[in-house]
C-alpha cells in the first residue's frame, strides 16, 4: 500500500498493513459475524449501522476483526462503547503509560493496549476493558482485504 504514515494508518487497505504499523500495532483477532453482532469468542461486540451494511454478506462467517490500541479504554464514558473481558498477561510499566497485554479468556488471542500513567494491576488478573466500536476494522478471512470501514 502507497499513501503517507498517516493514510495507511488509518485506511489500511488489508490486515498485513494494518498489522504493520503502530506501536503497539493494531489487535487482530478472529470473530463471527451474526446477525448484527461481532462475536470474539464467547464475548460480543454491537455492530454500528454502517459495519452492519458492510457486513451483510458475512453473516454466520468467520472474519478478522481489528482493534487498534487507541480504541481500547479503562473506564470510559463516551459514546458508542462497549465492554469486553480480558485475562491480564503483561503489565509493563513505561515510564508515562502503562503497556497492557490482556487474553480473551479462554482464548489465545491477545488484545494490547496503553493506559495512561503507571497502571497498578497484576498478570493473571480479570478487568474490563471499553471498546470504541466506531473504531473497528473488519477484514475478509481468506483475502485479507478489508471490508469495512
Amino acid at each position: 500500500q502507497i499513501g503517507s504514515p498517516k493514510a495507511v494508518y488509518t485506511n489500511p487497505a488489508n490486515r498485513m498493513v494494518a498489522g504493520f504499523l503502530g506501536s503497539p500495532p493494531m489487535n487482530l483477532v478472529h470473530g463471527k459475524y451474526q446477525n448484527g453482532t461481532l462475536y470474539l469468542g464467547e464475548q460480543t461486540l454491537p455492530v454500528t449501522t454502517a459495519l452492519e451494511t458492510a457486513l451483510t454478506s458475512y453473516n454466520h462467517q468467520p472474519l478478522w476483526i481489528g482493534i487498534r490500541p487507541e480504541a481500547i479504554s479503562i473506564n470510559a464514558s463516551a459514546n458508542n462503547v462497549a465492554n469486553l473481558r480480558l485475562q491480564l498477561g503483561l503489565v509493563e510499566p513505561l515510564g508515562r503509560e502503562t503497556l497492557l497485554r490482556g487474553y480473551l479468556p479462554r482464548t489465545e488471542q491477545q488484545i494490547n493496549f496503553l493506559v495512561a500513567g503507571i497502571w497498578q494491576g497484576m498478570p493473571n488478573q480479570e478487568i474490563t476493558v471499553q471498546v470504541d466500536v466506531n473504531q473497528l476494522f473488519i477484514f475478509d478471512p481468506t483475502t485479507g482485504d478489508k471490508i469495512a470501514p
